[in-house]
């Protein structure tokens, strides 16, 4: 039960008539029961010992691509520094998936991230596909200045330093 899947199948089972029965798929096919199907509508006439026929008709489905992403960020610590990190959750995937990030990563989580944007594309085995993305940021750079008044007389003790950090 996967999207575009081939693992359908159909049991004929015919009462009545004159055995033995003959098949005719609508594709061709001319065995009682049917595997390995794609989704689709098949039709089979069946014909007992007598020439009688019987047709019928028999519909797979498949399932909708339910596949979603969520995505949550940690933000570098220090301005320039490389030690952000992603988390990927994947939900309602068919089979396995394959993951594709925008700087060619292929990893479901992330970690040791610079300041950036990133997206991320994820395919099921079903063929669906979902895109998210984020944005890993970093403090502004730290800064700081200071003021100084010096000692306004010999010996004296009315010196100050006054800083101001900026960033961070």
């Amino acid at each position: 039960t996967i999207t575009e899947g081939n693992d359908g199948s159909i049991n004929v089972t015919v009462t009545g008539g004159t055995t033995p029965y003959t098949y005719l798929w609508s594709d061709g096919a001319t065995t009682q029961d049917r595997s390995g199907l794609t989704a689709g509508t098949y039709s089979v006439t069946v014909t007992d010992a007598n020439g009688c026929e019987e047709e019928a008709s028999f519909t797979i489905t498949e399932p909708p691509c339910a596949l979603t992403l969520s995505i949550s960020a940690e933000d570098a610590l220090c301005n320039g520094d490389a030690n952000g990190t992603i988390n990927l959750t994947i939900n309602g995937a068919q089979g396995s998936v394959q993951i594709l990030w925008n700087d060619g990563a292929t990893t479901e989580d992330r970690t040791g991230l610079s300041a950036g944007t990133y997206s991320v594309t994820v395919t099921d085995g079903g063929n669906c596909t979902a895109t998210t993305g984020i944005t890993v940021d970093e403090p502004e750079v730290l800064g700081m200045t200071g003021t100084v008044s010096n000692v306004t007389i010999t010996e004296g003790n009315d010196g100050s330093i006054n800083v101001t950090v900026t960033g961070g």
